[in-house]
Protein backbone atom coordinates (compact mmCIF):
# COMPACT_ATOMS: atom_id res chain seq x y z
CA UNK A 1 0.00 0.00 0.00
CA UNK A 2 0.84 3.70 -0.50
CA UNK A 3 1.72 6.10 1.90
CA UNK A 4 0.41 8.86 1.86
CA UNK A 5 3.28 11.04 1.15
CA UNK A 6 4.05 8.69 -1.66
CA UNK A 7 0.58 9.32 -3.05
CA UNK A 8 0.49 13.27 -2.84
CA UNK A 9 3.98 13.01 -5.00
CA UNK A 10 2.41 10.88 -7.39
CA UNK A 11 -0.66 13.28 -7.55
CA UNK A 12 1.38 16.08 -7.78
CA UNK A 13 2.95 14.72 -10.73
CA UNK A 14 -0.03 14.03 -12.52
CA UNK A 15 -0.93 17.55 -11.61
CA UNK A 16 1.85 19.02 -13.06
CA UNK A 17 1.69 16.99 -16.24
CA UNK A 18 -2.29 17.99 -16.78
CA UNK A 19 -1.50 21.46 -16.11
CA UNK A 20 1.20 21.56 -19.03
CA UNK A 21 -0.62 19.72 -21.43
CA UNK A 22 -3.92 22.34 -20.89
CA UNK A 23 -1.58 25.26 -21.33
CA UNK A 24 -2.16 26.50 -17.69
CA UNK A 25 0.07 27.80 -15.05
CA UNK A 26 -0.81 28.21 -11.37
CA UNK A 27 -2.20 31.45 -11.31
CA UNK A 28 -4.42 30.53 -14.36
CA UNK A 29 -5.26 27.27 -12.63
CA UNK A 30 -6.05 29.13 -9.32
CA UNK A 31 -7.98 31.94 -10.91
CA UNK A 32 -10.56 29.28 -12.44
CA UNK A 33 -10.53 27.17 -8.99
CA UNK A 34 -11.40 30.25 -7.38
CA UNK A 35 -8.53 29.69 -4.79
CA UNK A 36 -5.26 31.03 -4.29
CA UNK A 37 -2.22 30.40 -6.34
CA UNK A 38 -0.23 28.80 -2.70
CA UNK A 39 -2.82 26.31 -2.89
CA UNK A 40 -2.33 25.20 -5.91
CA UNK A 41 1.51 25.61 -5.13
CA UNK A 42 1.07 22.98 -2.34
CA UNK A 43 -1.03 20.32 -4.46
CA UNK A 44 1.88 20.72 -7.41
CA UNK A 45 4.37 20.14 -4.96
CA UNK A 46 2.76 17.21 -2.80
CA UNK A 47 2.02 19.26 0.31
CA UNK A 48 -1.13 19.20 0.41
CA UNK A 49 -4.02 16.65 -0.81
CA UNK A 50 -7.04 18.23 -2.12
CA UNK A 51 -11.33 16.88 -1.26
CA UNK A 52 -12.64 14.09 -3.27
CA UNK A 53 -15.24 17.80 -4.36
CA UNK A 54 -11.83 19.82 -5.05
CA UNK A 55 -10.52 16.66 -7.02
CA UNK A 56 -14.19 16.34 -9.46
CA UNK A 57 -13.49 20.54 -10.13
CA UNK A 58 -9.97 20.24 -10.73
CA UNK A 59 -10.72 17.22 -13.38
CA UNK A 60 -13.76 19.38 -15.32
CA UNK A 61 -11.28 22.36 -15.39
CA UNK A 62 -8.25 20.26 -16.81
CA UNK A 63 -10.63 17.72 -19.16
CA UNK A 64 -10.36 14.62 -17.90
CA UNK A 65 -11.89 12.18 -15.73
CA UNK A 66 -11.47 11.79 -11.73
CA UNK A 67 -10.31 8.63 -12.52
CA UNK A 68 -7.34 9.51 -14.31
CA UNK A 69 -6.68 12.38 -12.27
CA UNK A 70 -5.90 10.30 -8.99
CA UNK A 71 -4.75 7.32 -10.88
CA UNK A 72 -6.85 4.71 -9.94
CA UNK A 73 -5.59 2.14 -12.48
CA UNK A 74 -2.33 2.88 -11.08
CA UNK A 75 -1.20 3.72 -14.55
CA UNK A 76 2.84 4.82 -15.13
CA UNK A 77 3.56 8.52 -16.26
Amino acid sequence: MMSNEEWNKKFAKRFKRLLKEKGMNQYEFADAMFMSQTTVSYYATGKRTPSAYTMLLMSEILGCDVEYLIDVKGEEL
